[in-house]
């Protein structure tokens, strides 16, 4: 039911659940379009923190080592949904803390060399409508978490690691 906001939380928890510690899960729900239905569930409920948090942390499961889905992740748009998250739910620790790791997923599975740039996972987000500033953008969300939840040392472990890779 996409139109609700409570099943599409508990199916984003539901595939963060299952991909957690799984490669063949990860590869399994990236095959069966579980991906997309994250995706679907973000921007239809832009505005709802559990579901951007249950959202968010099925994107960190899903890429978590699985370079595969790191790349449709980033062709289906679904780190810029992770910044849009960070942004328009700023004061909520829980989707600062999923969104943060879903980029430290992405940059830790893609690997540094390949996050920006002509074929890396945010070249999409670098189109001319962004300034290609895709890099930049990232390093502003989570410098912003961090300083905004400095006491959480889930976000700044996370953090650290995203803002050393980029």
């Amino acid at each position: 039911h996409e139109s609700s906001a409570g099943g599409q939380e508990h199916a984003c928890f539901s595939l963060e659940s299952i991909a957690t510690d799984n490669d063949e899960c990860r590869r399994q729900i990236a095959e069966a379009g579980g991906i997309e239905r994250v995706v679907v569930a973000m921007k239809g409920h832009a505005g709802v923190s559990g579901v951007q948090k249950q959202a968010c942390g099925a994107l960190r499961s899903i890429a978590k080592n699985h370079n595969e889905g790191c790349r449709k992740i980033g062709e289906l748009g679904g780190i810029e949904l992770v910044l849009v998250a960070m942004k328009g739910h700023a004061e909520v620790s829980g989707v600062q803390e999923q969104a943060c790791g879903a980029l430290e997923s992405f940059v830790v599975s893609i690997g540094d060399h390949q996050i920006a740039g002509a074929g890396g996972i945010l070249s999409g987000f670098s189109a001319p409508e962004h300034g290609g500033r895709e890099v930049d953008e990232c390093r502003e969300m989570v410098q912003a978490a961090m300083e905004r939840f400095p006491a959480n040392g889930i976000i700044q472990e996370l953090g650290r690691e995203v803002l050393d890779r980029l």
